[in-house]
């Protein structure tokens, strides 16, 4: 593992619930080294996390992949569209900033 990922050494979850691979037994991650001149999208999350973590987190993608992982049917289970899931994200983000 790389110094600068040990910090996160076991905060990864092994299962990757959105197909039947396993993460600990067939795949590969690639992490690069981190930089000094981040872009704009990576500056903003560095300095502001909220916006991004309930995007990506709950109530965002992850609750929304959560109801799709339930369902019966297979194709719905694995189907991601896009356009449908990048606005719950954008309306989770709404959600809180009008929150508070």
């Amino acid at each position: 593992m790389p110094e600068f990922l040990r910090p996160l050494q076991g905060f990864g979850e092994m299962d990757d619930f959105t197909s039947p691979s396993r993460l600990n037994e067939n795949c590969i991650r690639y992490a690069t080294e981190p930089s000094g001149k981040l872009g704009y999208f990576w500056q903003a999350t560095a300095e502001d996390p909220r916006p991004i973590t309930v995007h990506e987190g709950i109530p965002g993608h992850y609750f929304q992949l959560c109801l799709s992982w339930k369902h019966e049917d297979p194709i719905r289970r694995h189907y991601y569209d896009s356009g449908a899931n990048e606005g719950i994200g954008f309306y989770a983000e709404e959600m809180m900033l009008q929150a508070g």
